[in-house]
């Protein structure tokens, strides 16, 4: 998983803010979320969920061609349920 997510890459520059703007209103580390972006790493469910709400889009827009079932579930950071 190295393709880059254009559509997020997209979405963030239509709003005019960086990656480390995005990253602190989403409570993330700006290497997590470039990470995201660039397709490196592939968000847990619950943080997908909250970028997709900041940027009004669906999943199957800002992660086209990721079936839902990939990302990993984890409810609460740190809780019980996202460990890798």
């Amino acid at each position: 998983m190295t393709r880059k997510r254009v559509n997020l890459i997209s979405a963030r520059k239509k709003k005019k803010l960086t990656i480390r703007a995005v990253a602190k209103q989403l409570h993330i580390s700006k290497s997590s979320y470039s990470n995201y972006e660039q397709g490196k790493r592939r968000p847990r469910k619950f943080i997908a969920f909250e970028i997709c709400k900041f940027y009004n889009k669906p999943m199957t827009v800002l992660f086209s061609g990721e079936p839902l079932e990939l990302f990993k579930v984890g409810k609460t950071r740190g809780g019980a349920n996202d460990v890798e």
